[in-house]
């Protein structure tokens, strides 16, 4: 690849990225400063509902085998999750004194604790949730967000480095800068680097 090429290939790869990453950059750069600052928009918001169990979850949560009561938690499950975005619960604990079954889930800045009683059909959910800026500083850390967002996160940090590197690569392109942007980019090594070992506290 000539010279030319790599920097017109350059140029090309650090617009684009910019361009369909724009949003994405502005949240997680506006989030770093609300997380650094401790800002997370208020109190949570704790609710809560009682549903009526179907009678084919009931049946399935009252099933008995010669070990005793071992109830069948799938039908359960997807009424729990009927209307939401809910998937894997992170815990589900089996009762046999109490007679009840908790299922709970982690949410972005809450949660989400259902607890089934199959003697009398009764389903109560509790549920915890964050403003909307609690919920955006959890996203930054990718916090409780899923398999999902933990996979978007690795792709748009990968994607933030192609856009430095591509910066770095089109500063060469110009000759009569090339010096002058050279002494940015070395400050702006060097910069964190002071900060770190002039005022950051540290042992050892």
């Amino acid at each position: 690849m000539t010279r030319t090429k790599l920097y017109n290939l350059a140029r090309l790869v650090h617009a684009y990225v910019s361009s369909a990453l724009f949003a994405t950059f502005a949240l997680f750069c506006i989030t770093g400063i609300t997380l650094n600052h401790q800002w997370y928009g208020g109190e949570n918001e704790d609710e809560s509902e009682t549903r009526e169990l179907s009678p084919a979850t009931i049946q399935a949560l009252l099933r008995k085998t010669p070990d005793g009561w071992e109830p069948s938690l799938d039908s359960l499950l997807g009424e729990i999750a009927a209307g939401s975005r809910l998937k894997q619960p992170d815990s589900i604990d089996i009762n046999a004194n109490y007679r009840e079954i908790v299922v709970e889930y982690s949410i972005p800045s809450g949660y989400v604790t259902a607890i089934a009683y199959p003697d009398t059909g009764e389903l109560l959910i509790e549920h915890s949730s964050g403003s909307a800026l609690a919920i955006l500083n959890s996203l930054h850390k990718g916090r409780d967000a899923g398999v999902v967002w933990f996979w978007f996160i690795d792709i748009v940090s990968v994607a933030m480095l192609l856009f430095s590197i591509t910066g770095f690569v089109v500063i060469f392109q110009h000759r009569t800068r090339r010096r002058k942007n050279l002494y940015f980019v070395g400050a702006g090594v060097l910069t964190p680097m002071l900060v770190y070992w002039l005022s950051v506290p540290s042992f050892g």
